[in-house]
């Protein structure tokens, strides 16, 4: 894949110092090994997938930064350098190169599970080692399928039945060879490519992993259910999320089970592996401008939190720009949690019912959800009897409201757009007015210019 030579030129050489996160350190074991050629044992295997900061850490962030939870202050936007994180804030076509992006470091760790999974592939599996041999070329899978999906909701239009199999996808690598031609697969066979993998991971890994960063049966339940969300087939996301909700369905009582910080303290009241995280992902290094260091919430989705409901507390702190985030499932404020939770599983579930008509059903869901948000006795009045509409609509107001930051609301913007939506986005910088209509073209975000030019792809 010759975009990413000069990248891998490093890392075929070496595999040292494979870091983690500081607050990681007491759980994961790291084996570092002296050359990539040296990866040859289930050991060596196991040290690479253990490597959060590669594996896990590395979400990209230009959905986040694309979608409507958060705005740039002028003052701040004049200050921001990169013209390419100035045009991605108003959707240009913007003009940037591989190199320490999104686009590179997604492709880094798909390139390591795949350096694994040839790994697993050719060893002999030793007398007694069958079971880790499976959870590690499980996790391998989940961990490149993640990484494709993610790239899909980036890179790719959204998924419509009708024309999936011509609009553009992303590149499906598929071994370590650096020198393969890249060819941009389509829509429909990027989403099955993502489907294939994580079906064939779900009967090699446990029902539950000791720790969330490590894949599980019941993380794949909730990325099928978030895969086949993403394509608009309703029927499969509640299945999976109910499989997901079935092994693990624990929710934190915001009441009692976190301590509010001050108003403006930058304090994150949550631990990075509660009892909601099923799989543990963040946005970590190159944040664009989404980052704390930039954006703030915006003041809508602020003002859509009642005086009672404890998420405006614990997600949210003030500064004299605005409310920025600081409460997430993540080490810290600047790293954006983005993997799957057992909140997110219920509201794709309840949203799954409401459409198929179980409103009564879907709504006890929400009411669950909420009367653990709210301060105790104010959980508002869910009306049961409400039409299928509006059950909807407050659906997805709290999945907006409890998700927010979570690398979602891109991929949601443009399902829902395609069900007739019309969510219209819309930046107001320096005086200029810039809109992004239903079902634009540039919901499919730019390639990085330099792939672009190095495999002679077609450019969205």
């Amino acid at each position: 894949m010759k975009e990413i030579i000069v990248m891998w030129r490093r890392l075929l050489y070496v595999v040292t110092g494979l870091l983690v996160l500081s607050s990681c350190d007491d759980y994961l074991d790291i084996k570092s090994s002296t050359n990539m050629a040296l990866v040859s044992t289930l050991e060596d295997v196991e040290a690479i997938l253990d490597n959060t900061q590669i594996m896990n850490y590395r979400s990209p962030c230009m959905g986040e930064s694309s979608a409507d939870d958060i705005y740039i202050p002028n003052p701040v936007y004049d200050r921001i350098v990169k013209a390419a994180s100035r045009d991605i804030y108003v959707w240009k076509n913007a003009d940037y190169e591989q190199a320490s992006n999104p686009w590179g470091i997604s492709y880094e760790t798909i390139f390591y599970a795949n350096v694994c999974l040839k790994t697993l592939d050719e060893m002999a599996v030793k007398e007694g080692e069958k079971n880790r041999w499976n959870r590690a070329k499980g996790a391998a899978l989940v961990f490149r399928a993640n990484s494709f999906l993610r790239a899909i909701w980036i890179w790719s239009k959204a998924y419509d039945e009708s024309t999936a199999s011509s609009d553009l996808g992303i590149v499906l690598k598929t071994n370590p060879d650096v020198n393969e031609r890249s060819v941009r697969a389509s829509v429909a066979e990027s989403f099955e490519k993502v489907i294939v993998d994580l079906k064939a991971a779900m009967p090699l890994l446990p029902h539950r992993s000791d720790l969330p960063v490590r894949p599980s049966k019941v993380a794949v339940y909730g990325l099928l259910s978030r895969a086949y969300l993403s394509m608009r087939d309703y029927a499969n996301a509640e299945k999976y999320a109910d499989s997901c909700l079935t092994i693990q369905n624990d929710l934190l009582d915001f009441n009692t089970d976190i301590k509010l910080p001050t108003a403006t303290s930058s304090v994150n009241p949550f631990t990075i592996f509660n009892k909601e995280v099923i799989f543990s992902t963040a946005i970590g290094l190159y944040a664009f401008p989404s980052s704390t260091t930039y954006a703030v919430i915006d003041t809508n989705l602020i003002n859509s939190y009642q005086t009672d409901d404890l998420r405006r507390f614990a997600f949210f702190r003030n500064t004299a720009n605005g409310a920025v985030m600081r409460g997430n499932f993540s080490i810290n404020s600047t790293q954006y949690f983005t993997g799957v939770s057992t909140a997110e599983m219920w509201l794709t579930k309840a949203e799954c019912l409401v459409r198929r008509g179980q409103i009564r059903e879907g709504l006890t869901g929400v009411d669950n959800l909420l009367k653990r948000r709210y301060k105790v006795g104010t959980s508002p009045y869910l009306d049961m009897g409400m039409d299928r509409l509006e059950a909807l609509q407050l659906v997805l107001l709290e999945r907006r409201k409890e998700l927010v930051t979570r690398n979602l609301r891109w991929m949601d913007i443009k399902r829902l757009n395609k069900e007739g939506a019309n969510i219209i986005l819309t930046r107001l910088v320096n005086g200029e007015t810039y809109t992004l209509p239903p079902n634009d073209d540039r919901y499919a975000l730019p390639l990085p210019s330099d792939v672009i030019r190095l495999t002679g792809m077609p450019q969205n």
